[in-house]
């Protein structure tokens, strides 16, 4: 499974984001073991240091584990974790351009909040 990689991020960022998007999503919950450096890199059809440094990058942020000889697991707490750095990440680097595009296009917070729940419901009918 090939991935179309974006030229704004390192590609093992990008790995970690996709591991963190399966938390969030609920398809690796706690203590769920994950594909080895081998099978991601694999699946990714990126080198396995790649993966490595992915891998290294979920550990500092405590979001996996290993337990040895058995491989990589989703560390207890590891969803929170995420909302939390994503939340971050999100107010520093995304709101500010949401927010200069608002003033620039002379839009108000009943605008975004109206657009937000016209968004919400496409996506209650997606789902549904």
């Amino acid at each position: 499974m090939s991935i179309d990689f974006k030229k704004s991020n390192p590609i093992y960022v990008q790995i970690a984001y996709q591991i963190h998007d399966k938390v969030l999503l609920g398809e690796y919950p706690e203590e769920t073991k994950i594909l080895s450096i081998r099978e991601q890199a694999i699946k990714f059809e990126v080198n396995p240091n790649t993966v490595q440094r992915s891998y290294e990058l979920l550990q500092q942020q405590e979001l996996i584990y290993t337990k040895r000889g058995l491989g990589y697991f989703i560390s207890p707490g590891a969803k929170e974790k995420i909302k939390i750095l994503r939340k971050e990440r999100f107010i520093a680097l995304e709101l500010p351009v949401i927010f200069k595009n608002m003033l620039l296009l002379d839009m108000n917070e009943a605008d975004l909040i109206r657009y937000l729940e016209d968004y919400k419901k496409t996506i209650k009918q997606k789902n549904a």
